[in-house]
């Protein structure tokens, strides 16, 4: 048995197929799911009519259709006629298939209807039409009767008066008078008939025509030539009479009509054929007496209508069923934990990886300085008097430090240029030092290094020691020229503020970033990022002189989150634990909804609500095996209790011409074709 195949195939149609081509392109087709590829401008959409009489071809195919077309204009005129049509492939869905094959029904089943509604309305003007051409033939009977009475008695009389007539000249006047109507032959079955005009015209009835005594009991003294001529035309009427009203004869003519109708299928025809022969030769067994040499015809015929019911109903059959199935719903709500320790999506322990996740991030800042201190400008000047306490010369290198404590601070003091201090000299008053004055200059700029004569107070002397050299300040002079003024300066409390300011501003960043970056695939979870410098860079440091600082940093920053896609596969895997327990199922839809509940300690918790669309799988072979040489209504009661999201569609048993108490599944599974559509 050929397998139907549920896979849609192509058809490609040309710009100037014609309908019956395309219609024939359907049938030719293996499987019962058309997709029909419509080019732009093709002639099949030139207009509305065209596409109407396609669709009432592609209904003889019965097979589901879909559109593929382009072209707006085509596409709404075979939308307003409820077609399936898209514009791409990809939209086709199963519903559409589906909305499709139940259209092919409802229209096959109207049809059918229509055409059971005509045949009625048909069956009843023929029943009027029979019942007036009985009448017709009771009142040719009548008639007949009477003329055949009339003829006798003339002939009786005509004989006794010229005695010496010629019978065979009577009976030839008789019937030339006993013609009243134009000839008509009819034949039913392996009989024929004539009524009206002369029967021994027809070669058919001229021979072995019995003669029905029961009809001429009346005219026993009619010479046997007579009783034979009038005895014929009598049983002529009544043959004409019974091949116009007998059932046979209105077999034969409905079953003609009704064979020759092209819209009735081959079955109906079988089925019509041998319902109306057994019907038949019943009547003709029980009710007619047959022609001698053609009643062995019924026994081979009746031999051979037995043999082909018995094939019918072992050979034949052949059952076609339809189910469909209705998605069921399953939820369910579970908390998971995203923990670092994990490495796969896990549905023993519901946990699934929660990764670090790094954005780097550098940015500036700037901050007014707000330390005001006083600075140098200039720095003062003035002369010492070195005193040699040797008895050898002693040179002071330029930018030597003299270093004096004034009322507890030190100021220092650099020689502007070298100087040679003389040897100590012995005189007869005594021992006299060395000396020798020179300029010095103040270390540093300021106001403060402009001292007063300080009288014997001595400066220490870097690189010297104080008892071969030391110098004091040259007498009755003063230092002068060190000038100061006030300015901002950068502090250490600038700094800190600035550090601070910028690194919340770049953790703010860093998780925007984040966000930004990973935000579609991850489910973060840290509240802000961890905060990693990695260079900094000031524009003055602390105590400088400046009006404003800039600070830059760059830096590495790091946030947790859990993969969505872990998730998904985390509730698709424990959807499909679950919905194995409840047998062999197939998922259509599965989805999940997911919101963060806590993270504390690394570890994040996570409700998630799972959604998934499924379908129960039933057994198609043991479905077969149930309903093999079932009835269909114990087909039925078997297809009930399947799953409860399990429905018939439809249940087609072939061959259909059966009586119903014949009709049976086939006994072989191959014979059963099943299929099962998914809603």
């Amino acid at each position: 048995m050929i397998q139907k195949i549920t896979e849609p195939e192509k058809i490609f149609v040309e710009l100037d197929d014609e309908i019956t081509f395309v219609a024939e392109k359907v049938r030719n087709a293996l499987s019962e799911r058309v997709v029909l590829i419509v080019p732009d401008n093709a002639m099949l959409l030139s207009s509305l009519i065209s596409i109407k009489i396609l669709y009432k071809e592609l209904l003889v195919t019965d097979k589901a259709s879909v559109f593929i077309v382009k072209d707006e204009h085509g596409f709404s005129m075979i939308k307003k006629l409820d077609l399936q049509v898209v514009k791409n492939a990809n939209e086709i869905t199963e519903d559409m298939w589906m909305s499709a094959r139940m259209a092919i029904d409802e229209a096959l089943r109207n049809q059918s209807k229509k055409k059971s509604d005509l045949l009625e309305k048909r069956n009843l003007q023929k029943t009027q039409v029979d019942e007036k051409e009985t009448q017709r033939v009771d009142e040719i009977i009548n008639q007949s009767k009477r003329e055949v009475a009339n003829e006798v008695t003339h002939t009786i009389v005509q004989e006794d008066i010229k005695g010496k007539r010629d019978a065979q000249t009577i009976n030839y006047d008789l019937y030339k008078k006993t013609k009243r109507l134009p000839a008509r032959v009819h034949n039913v079955g392996d009989r024929v008939f004539a009524s009206g005009g002369d029967i021994s015209e027809f070669e058919e009835v001229q021979d072995n025509i019995k003669l029905d005594t029961s009809q001429t009991s009346g005219i026993e003294n009619v010479e046997s030539n007579k009783g034979n001529l009038l005895n014929r035309n009598f049983n002529k009427h009544i043959d004409n009479k019974d091949s116009n009203n007998n059932p046979e004869n209105l077999m034969d003519r409905a079953t003609k009509r009704k064979l020759n109708s092209s819209n009735v299928s081959i079955f109906h025809k079988i089925s019509i054929f041998f319902s109306n022969i057994s019907e038949h030769f019943s009547n003709k067994i029980v009710n007619v007496k047959i022609k001698k040499g053609k009643g062995l015809l019924v026994i081979p015929i009746l031999l051979l209508f037995v043999i082909f019911v018995i094939l019918s109903v072992t050979v034949f059959p052949f059952a076609s069923v339809r189910l469909y199935e209705i998605s069921s719903e399953y939820t369910a709500t579970e908390d998971i934990l995203g923990t670092t320790t994990s490495t796969v999506p896990d549905t023993a322990t519901l946990s699934v990886p929660l990764e670090v996740l790094i954005v780097n991030v550098n940015g500036s800042q700037s901050l007014d300085t707000t330390t005001e201190k006083e600075i140098g400008t200039t720095k003062a000047t003035g002369s010492v008097t070195f005193y040699n306490k040797t008895d050898a010369p002693i040179t002071v290198p330029a930018n030597t430090e003299l270093t004096i404590k004034v009322l507890g601070t030190n100021y220092t003091y650099l020689t502007t240029t070298a100087v040679s201090v003389n040897k100590k000299t012995t005189s007869i008053s005594g021992e006299a030092w060395g000396s020798k004055d020179t300029n010095v200059v103040a270390s540093n700029t300021g106001a403060s290094y402009n001292i007063t004569n300080q009288g014997t107070l001595t400066f220490t002397i870097n690189g010297f020691n104080s008892t071969s050299l030391i110098a004091t300040m040259y007498p009755v002079s003063a230092y002068s020229g060190g000038a100061s003024k006030k300015t901002k300066v950068v502090s250490q409390a600038d700094v800190d503020k600035l550090k601070k300011e910028l690194t919340a501003s770049l953790k703010a960043q860093a998780r925007t970033e984040a966000t930004t970056k990973f935000g579609e695939t991850y489910l973060l979870v840290t509240p802000e990022a961890d905060f990693q410098i990695d260079t900094d860079k000031l524009s003055a440091s602390v105590g400088q002189e400046a009006t404003s600082v800039d600070y830059e940093i760059v830096a590495k920053a790091s946030v947790k989150g859990i993969s969505k896609s872990n998730i998904e596969l985390l509730a698709k895997n424990y959807s499909e634990e679950k919905l194995k327990q409840l047998g062999d199922i197939e998922i259509k839809t599965s989805s999940s909804k997911y919101t963060l509940t806590k993270f504390e300690k690394d570890i994040a918790t996570v409700n998630l609500n799972m959604n998934a669309t499924y379908y129960v799988n039933v057994d198609q072979n043991k479905i077969k095996q149930d309903t093999k040489s079932k009835t269909i209504s114990e087909v039925n009661s078997i297809l009930e209790k399947l799953s409860p999201s399990t429905k018939v569609s439809k249940i087609d048993l072939f061959p259909q011409y059966l009586p119903e108490f014949l009709r049976k599944f086939p006994s072989e599974v191959s014979k059963i074709d099943l299929l099962i559509e998914k809603k």
